[in-house]
């Protein structure tokens, strides 16, 4: 006898678009809406809406006032009485933990993102004391070890590496074609960017290393896709460097395959990461990446082969790494070749959903 898929509901701060956002979405979207759904605490955001267009419930709580989320989650769950809640990240376990509980018979699992240290304040402690009867699911091996003071005996922290949906880059769309419908220039050396414009990404640093990089090409063009709360700081370090017209600041996009298609070179300089969905995308569109040695990267990125790995404080190196994809356009395209290979081979949406799916059943056969 077939046994039926799971109910499961993803809970998540919000569906702007972002890279864990997108994986959420990529989740959703292969499980279909009879069994699937979302529900957002803070806003439901771009990527929510297009779950929406598509046929799937995705349900706001709404945080003001906080006393009220617990009570608002409780009254979701109860209506649509999911086997498992799934949240993503610290701060949605901590809300979906304490509902779950309250309504009784809903596992809960928890996906860790990124790589920021859950606090050791009341609020933290708390939220590790109700992860006692939680499945935790760290995208990285780094995220694997920051979670480790909220393992329990016999329910060890899983690993399942981020994973993204390749339809966008099954045909490839070639750079002149994409810079012709960008309206770019063909003769540029173009390197970008695409992340959220936040002070640990790099951004500014980044911008440092590209003046030099203009010394030697002063027909290159940086490129930055993404918004956040870093964005003056950004501009105003592009005036202070006199590169305006060699930047193209593009703000929030969604378009973001076409924009890896007509690059050069993707370089993602943080300081943190666990696996970033915007690196597996320029590894799919054939793309060279100059990224940092941090968090999943290592795992992804084969170091000389698919590109280069750097401290993200070594601003000589980023910027030799630039300069030597610049200088040999053919060793660039094998190493664009060689990230698009692995992305499709290892870290497809497909495989990370049918790992999480895995635990899934293992879950509701603990029950």
């Amino acid at each position: 006898m077939r046994v039926p898929k799971p109910r499961v509901i993803h809970l998540v701060e919000s569906l702007e678009i972002g890279g864990a956002e997108k994986l959420v979405c990529d989740l959703v979207s292969r499980r279909g809406a009879a069994t699937t759904s979302v529900i957002c605490l803070e806003l439901i955001g771009a990527l929510g809406e297009s779950l929406r267009a598509e046929g799937f419930q995705v349900d706001l709580v709404g945080m003001d006032p906080r006393w009220r989320v617990v009570p608002r989650l409780r009254s979701l769950l109860k209506r649509d009485r999911p086997d498992i809640l799934h949240c993503h990240n610290p701060i949605a376990h901590l809300f979906g933990a304490m509902a779950a509980r309250s309504v009784g018979g809903i596992r809960v699992l928890m996906t860790k993102h990124g790589a920021g240290i859950p606090l050791r304040t009341p609020q933290g402690i708390l939220n590790q004391w109700l992860a006692r009867s939680t499945q935790i699911v760290a995208v990285s091996p780094e995220a694997v070890t920051l979670m480790k003071p909220w393992e329990r005996p016999g329910q060890p922290i899983l690993y399942i590496p981020n994973g993204i949906s390749l339809q966008p880059f099954e045909t490839p769309v070639s750079r002149a074609d994409a810079r012709d419908r960008l309206g770019w220039p063909h003769d540029a050396f173009m390197v970008g960017i695409v992340a959220r414009v936040t002070a640990i990404k790099g951004h500014v640093r980044l911008l440092d290393v590209f003046s030099r990089v203009l010394q030697r090409f002063p027909r290159a063009i940086l490129v930055i896709a993404g918004d956040g709360a870093a964005r003056s700081e950004v501009e105003r370090r592009i005036q202070e460097l006199g590169m305006p017209s060699s930047v193209y600041f593009l703000g929030e996009r969604h378009d973001i395959p076409l924009i890896l298609a007509a690059l050069n070179v993707f370089c993602l300089p943080s300081e943190t990461e666990g696996m970033p969905i915007t690196l597996l995308e320029a590894m799919a569109a054939s793309r060279p990446v100059v990224v940092s040695r941090v968090g999943a990267i290592p795992d992804v990125v084969e170091d000389g082969v698919s590109g280069f790995l750097t401290s993200p404080f070594d601003s000589a190196a980023i910027e030799r790494a630039l300069l030597t994809l610049a200088e040999d356009p053919e060793r660039a395209a094998r190493m664009g070749e060689a990230g698009r290979r692995r992305v499709f081979q290892d870290f497809n949406a497909e495989t990370a959903l049918k790992n999480y799916e895995a635990v899934y059943e293992q879950m509701l056969g603990e029950r």
